[in-house]
């Protein structure tokens, strides 16, 4: 994972991805204006995934370690979460 960096999300992603997922409001209005009408995929928040959490992950980028820290505590229910879906969806 050493090489993987952060980008923006392009109409190609559209084609590669299942599953386009936005942290809040602002990134999901984005992506689902690049979102072609073909694309038969998941846009939504990641939040929406978590039972524990509504609404939308903060960014900690100003924040100190424990904004980050808060991050990952509402990240880590939304991701396994996420994973119960695609594995429930897509019979795993």
């Amino acid at each position: 994972m050493a090489d993987l960096r952060a980008r923006q999300v392009t109409t190609r992603d559209f084609a590669d991805f299942d599953y386009i997922l936005g942290m809040d409001n602002s990134n999901l209005a984005n992506l689902h204006r690049l979102r072609p009408e073909s694309h038969a995929g998941h846009v939504s928040l990641m939040l929406d995934f978590s039972d524990a959490a509504d609404g939308e992950i903060p960014d900690p980028y100003y924040g100190d370690l424990s904004d980050y820290e808060a991050v990952f505590e509402l990240l880590l229910p939304a991701a396994r979460g996420l994973l119960d879906h695609i594995r429930s969806t897509h019979n795993l």
